[in-house]
């Protein structure tokens, strides 16, 4: 006789056997219902949200976007776009482009020059007129510096100009820790334009994201995506959340709020990073509508925002350079009533080659006036740390 098993736990009964007999073929069936269903969403996925999907559709709308011919999504948290290294293309059909391979950065049609071992090396961080919108790359400010401080100092200078346009402080402060202070510069010049406080939202979309993000190894459309969706609407709530902040405003510009704060902090950095490595930082004051006045000094904008954004800056370590004064006196040796000659276009306030040319005057002067290049094992510097009229 065949003794029963009394292993306490282990049910040996024969309605036990046919029970896990059954289950196994109802998990394999629904194990492969749901890889159906799975599939199935799939297949929708590609097909109803194609152009979501779509790396070839993605990249058409990237291009389409402000200057997207020229930029692509950064994989750098908060930086939106960059410039596109190695691009070579012809800008509205008219303006040349070229971007370095070795960096966001632009360079000559012709070709990027090789920096001698001695040359003085500048890294210049900005915007669209730092950048050098719609002129050619010869004629934009950072390059004509270039030439002229060769001229007079008698040594190789070496210019790498990071600007985007479109950028704000914060992007350019992600630029200057990501490729501008590596790039181990002599002097760094911060382009400042009024608008710099703004968040980099009106340029790109928050769909604007490479092609491939959300790429998986299940290669799945599905999980695709919820990742791509999931980044667009961290995206959105990111831009939105500020904006719905009170700001103290003077025409377009902002004056006091949690967006200007934010954005002194960024080129407090800015300037800190710089001053840790012994860099001295410039900013460059500029504002292409500046109008006429009488008594300049006395007006709401200067004292409104000039009279706060210089202490600020010197504050956080930079060196001024404000260009109210040379423009007012300009307008007033001319006759203007505003700077609209220094445009590019009727419609464009974008500085032409007459306005490059008198900011690189500038940018000369008091950079060879603060002796801001001297040889960092030769006599210390001597800057002032005052804002300039000249």
């Amino acid at each position: 006789m065949r003794e029963q098993d009394t292993t306490p736990g282990v049910d040996r009964s024969p309605w036990a056997r046919s029970l896990r007999r059954s289950v196994g073929p109802k998990l394999l069936l629904a194990a492969l219902s749901l890889l159906s269903s799975l599939l199935l969403l799939d297949l929708a996925a590609r097909v109803l949200f194609r152009r979501e999907l779509d790396p070839d559709l993605i990249a058409e709308r990237n291009a389409a976007t402000n200057f997207g011919a020229f930029t692509r999504p950064s994989e750098v948290p908060g930086l939106v776009y960059e410039l596109s290294s190695g691009v070579r293309l012809r800008w509205n059909e008219l303006e040349a482009i070229a971007i370095s391979e070795l960096g966001p950065y632009r360079v000559d049609e012709a070709g990027e020059r090789p920096v001698p071992e001695r040359a003085l090396r500048i890294a210049v961080l900005g915007d669209s007129t730092s950048f050098g919108w719609r002129v050619p790359f010869e004629v934009s400010y950072p390059e004509v510096l270039r030439r002229s401080l060769e001229e007079h100092l008698g040594v190789p200078v070496a210019v790498r100009n990071y600007s985007v346009p479109g950028y704000n402080s914060e992007q350019e402060r992600l630029v200057c820790e990501r490729w501008a202070l590596p790039s181990q510069p002599d002097l760094l010049i911060l382009h400042y334009d009024h608008n710099d406080w703004e968040p980099a939202i009106r340029e790109k979309p928050a769909s604007y994201l490479d092609p491939a993000y959300g790429d998986n190894p299940l290669r799945s459309a599905l999980v695709r995506l919820l990742l791509r969706r999931v980044r667009i609407a961290r995206e959105i709530e990111r831009r939105e959340t500020p904006l719905a902040r009170e700001h103290r405003l003077l025409g377009d510009y902002a004056l006091e709020g949690p967006l200007y704060d934010r954005h002194l902090e960024q080129l407090g950095r800015i300037a800190d990073q710089a001053a840790r490595r012994g860099i001295p930082a410039v900013a460059v004051i500029f504002d292409a509508f500046l109008q006429s006045e009488q008594r300049p000094l006395e007006g709401e904008h200067y004292r409104l925002l000039h009279g706060r954004l210089i202490p600020a800056l010197v504050d956080r370590g930079f060196e001024v350079l404000d260009l109210f004064h040379p423009y007012q006196r300009l307008m007033a040796e001319q006759g203007w009533k505003d700077l609209s000659r220094l445009w590019v276009a009727t419609d464009d306030a974008h500085p032409n080659e007459i306005g490059h040319e008198l900011i690189a005057q500038g940018l000369e002067q008091f950079i060879l006036g603060n002796n801001l290049l001297a040889s960092r094992e030769g006599p210390s510097r001597e800057a002032t740390r005052r804002p300039t009229s000249s």
